[in-house]
């Protein structure tokens, strides 16, 4: 699985990493916790990254983490994406070093 190997390379860079199963766990991980940053597929199992990106927009947080949503298909375009709170995007199939720097870049804007 994808998540498995990002989950390594995240890990293998010295960030904590929490992983959720499902949308609905990723939505009541956002709730529960802060992140420094939310990295999502658009295609979840039990809801999209798009359903966990509007729980996030919909809550009262200090500072929203940013969001890089990943996506082999998504029938929406970056611009209304972006419209609806998603800050980055990456099209999978992608390398793992570009996936690595793009991670490290946004979190240096953060």
């Amino acid at each position: 699985l994808i998540r498995e190997i990002l989950v390594e390379e995240l890990e293998y860079l010295g960030f904590e990493v929490i992983e959720a199963g499902s949308g609905n766990e990723a939505i009541e991980l956002v709730q529960k916790n802060s992140f420094d940053l939310v990295v999502t597929d658009y295609h979840m199992e039990n809801g999209s990254g798009l359903d966990l990106v509007e729980s996030l927009n919909g809550q009262s947080l200090e500072t929203k983490p940013p969001i890089l949503l990943i996506s082999g298909f998504i029938d929406i375009s970056e611009e209304t994406l972006r419209e609806k709170g998603v800050g980055y995007f990456m099209k999978k199939p992608f390398e793992i070093d570009d996936f690595s720097q793009e991670v490290k870049g946004i979190l240096k804007a953060a």
